[in-house]
């Protein structure tokens, strides 16, 4: 019953008492003639904004006594909050807005604290992530992304190009105890890393039925490495009027030669004059061309072993960082060659290091749980497969037959995780960061 309604400026205040008293104690299920009125006191629950205006609900509150326990309690109020002193129907709009805008500013259009609107963020996403159940991919991406100061691991779906989960760090038991809790791990035939221990212990602990692939792009971007060591070192020889002639040198020798205009074509010939350079490019071109024509495992373990025997003397050590990768992750990276014609390989790393320069530049002030939750549970990132029915069932047999198969992996929803282009898209046109 509404006693009395004020308003100012930014609130409505709305004075209220209930019309019934409590029948039963909670304490010890007495009936109404054992429970008797013993005082009243003015509580304050926050509402639904009206009008642009927070609002506050004053409820004159029965305090009851169980003559029965001698047990005090307040009379209930089924559509309210306790512990946040808010209507449930506030807790749902402050849930709805909470993956798309601050908590600062939810808090002033509300009315509650920021700390308040953060715990019920925290309750919200742990009931999220109670349901957070992607379907568990046949191909597993290991990655990372710098994020906050610190590396988290990336879990990922490498065929439908999703984000499954991110981690706050990639240590090895980290990883291994998120895979030891993916439902079906039998259903995991690969698992694409990049070349850091940890990942490759977990999934040897956890997955040993699994083959290990290192993505190619993580193995020949040390070629390129090499030949941007081999190239700092000679360019320390040279005059300061040479050095101004080969202004963006560096991108000239790292393109592959199709990619080349003419002035980089130029700068790149100018390079090869030095006897030194010459080798190393031609050893960076022909390790990508190992990559990018071998036929097979074979084949591609032959063409390096002709491939060392060119390093010389005066290049070794620019090459050594590469060597010595082939050397301890030998059998991880020929495992590329053992899929073609279709190589398993981290196709989605350019969109989500693309993605993870975004939420760096755009994500200021926030914390990880919370990026996490508006990675995973944000509205339309979600790639969401539904079953296609038919819908024009023949005979009533093959009507029983269709809601039969209804039970099976092909007519069930199939969640595959966060879209990664979806996300960029969403970043970009500033639906994602308020």
């Amino acid at each position: 019953m509404i006693l009395d309604t004020q308003q100012d400026e930014h609130d409505l205040h709305f004075f209220l008492e209930t019309v019934s008293q409590p029948s039963i104690c909670p304490c010890c299920g007495s009936i109404k003639g054992d429970i008797v009125g013993y005082g009243r006191d003015m509580q304050i629950f926050m509402d639904t904004p009206m009008y642009g205006k927070r609002v506050g609900l004053h409820i004159n509150r029965r305090r009851m006594k169980c003559r029965e326990c001698s047990s005090t309690f307040f009379e209930p109020l089924p559509d309210m909050h306790e512990k946040h002193r808010s209507t449930k129907r506030l807790i749902e709009h402050i849930e709805k807005r909470v993956l798309r805008d601050t908590f600062t500013r939810i808090a002033d259009d509300i009315g509650l604290d920021e700390s308040t609107i953060r715990v019920i963020f925290s309750e919200y996403a742990t009931h999220r992530q109670r349901s957070h159940h992607p379907i568990t991919p046949r191909i597993l991406g290991i990655d990372e992304a710098h994020l906050f100061h610190l590396y988290r691991c990336v879990l990922a779906d490498v065929e439908k190009r999703t984000i499954i989960d991110l981690l706050e760090n990639r240590s090895a038991i980290h990883v291994a105890n998120y895979l030891r809790r993916m439902p079906n791990k039998n259903r995991i035939k690969t698992v694409c890393i990049d070349m850091w221990q940890p990942y490759r212990d977990a999934a040897k602990a956890i997955l040993p039925e699994a083959k290990i692939v290192i993505d190619k792009f993580h193995i020949v971007r040390y070629a390129s490495d090499a030949l941007e060591s081999a190239r700092k070192d000679l360019r320390k020889t040279l005059t300061d009027k040479q050095r101004r002639g080969l202004m963006h040198d560096r991108f000239a020798l790292l393109k592959r030669p199709d990619k080349l205009n003419a002035h980089e074509y130029l700068v790149l010939n100018h390079w090869l004059g030095y006897p030194t350079m010459r080798l190393a490019y031609e050893l960076k071109e022909s390790f990508y061309n190992l990559f990018d024509n071998s036929p097979g495992r074979q084949a591609a373990e032959q063409e390096y072993g002709a491939w060392l025997k060119r390093i010389t003397p005066d290049i070794k050590s620019f090459f050594e960082p590469l060597t010595r990768a082939v050397e301890n992750w030998h059998e991880e990276i020929f495992a590329y060659f053992d899929f073609l014609p279709n190589p398993v390989t981290n196709a989605y790393t350019e969109s989500l290091n693309n993605l993870i320069k975004l939420i760096n530049k755009n994500g200021r002030g926030y914390k990880f749980d919370v990026l996490r939750a508006k990675i995973l549970f944000s509205d339309g990132v979600r790639k969401v497969i539904t079953p296609k029915f038919n819908r024009h069932p023949s005979s009533i047999a093959s009507m029983m037959d269709m809601f039969v198969s209804e039970a099976g992996a092909d007519y069930q929803i199939r969640d595959h995780g966060s879209d990664i282009y979806t996300l960029i898209q969403k970043i970009l046109n500033g639906s994602f960061f308020p």
